[in-house]
């Protein structure tokens, strides 16, 4: 693991009331949850700062720690949005920060890491030639040090039996990249717009799947222009043909964007397979 140096905000966790969602304020129009933010130093040599923004449930954690959800931003639409966000932003971002409300309700931690140029571009697992030789993308040694200080506490105090990921479009292709790269190290997935680590809109070829994928819900519209269902659904045919628990929600006339569909579908799915 890479040195890591830490900004935090002065955020505590309260005393030993059960977990609820007191940490998000939500009305019809904006969607607010308090979190922190750390700076992990990252890179080959540990000298590129990444930010990642994070909360846990309120109250006191289970004694194993909180399950947590690694929520991987879409293309341009920074990780912020996953903690605070309005109705009139792209790509249904308000329905992400409700997202975050219904995990930390639920009892999740949520980390969401920025992509590369603080949030401002998109994750290197479909693009050339990180998406053949991972292992030289920077977000491959990103996804390190966030695992390594899920484990160490970085990030409060987390289940590292119990690790999710979800994300959208680009965000859902690098939730697939866990089942490729990272085996054994996420209870179950949920990719929303998104398909197989590797594919990039149209261009999609699903390999035979590893036995150790971990059970995947996918969720895509069916009016999805940059996402085409037929990608989606080549995923869910090799999951199924592997014998992988999944689920596949495809949204009638829907586009490119987070739905009301996941708030509570994602969660679901997580409490399926959370221990």
């Amino acid at each position: 693991m890479h040195a890591r140096l830490f900004a935090l905000s002065l955020l505590t966790v309260a005393g030993a009331a059960p977990a609820q969602a007191a940490r998000c304020t939500l009305t019809s129009t904006t969607a607010v949850c308090s979190h922190n933010t750390t700076t992990v130093w990252t890179g080959s040599w540990g000298w590129t700062p990444r930010e990642v923004h994070w909360q846990v449930p309120e109250g006191s954690p289970p004694a194993d720690g909180w399950p947590v959800v690694i929520v991987y931003q879409g293309s341009f639409m920074p990780a912020e949005n996953t903690f605070d966000s309005t109705s009139s932003m792209a790509y249904g971002a308000y329905w992400l920060t409700a997202l975050t409300d219904e995990l930390l309700d639920r009892g999740y931690a949520v980390l969401a890491p920025e992509a590369l140029g603080g949030g401002s571009t998109y994750w290197q697992t479909n693009i050339y030639p990180y998406n053949v030789y991972w292992w030289s993308a920077s977000d491959a040694y990103f996804v390190d040090d966030i695992l390594g200080g899920i484990a160490w506490g970085d990030f409060g105090d987390l289940d590292t039996d119990n690790v999710f990921a979800t994300g959208l479009s680009s965000g859902g292709y690098m939730t697939s990249r866990m089942a490729v790269s990272y085996p054994g190290d996420f209870k179950a997935l949920s990719v929303h717009s998104g398909s197989y680590a590797t594919c990039a809109a149209s261009a999609c070829y699903v390999p035979t799947l590893s036995a150790s994928h971990p059970p995947t819900q996918l969720i895509v519209g069916s009016a999805d222009l940059i996402t085409p269902p037929s990608t989606v659904r080549a995923y869910r045919d090799k999951l199924a043909a592997r014998g992988i628990d999944y689920a596949y929600i495809e949204l009638p006339g829907t586009g490119h964007q987070w739905t009301p569909t996941a708030v509570t579908a994602i969660p679901d799915w997580f409490d399926a397979y959370a221990d």
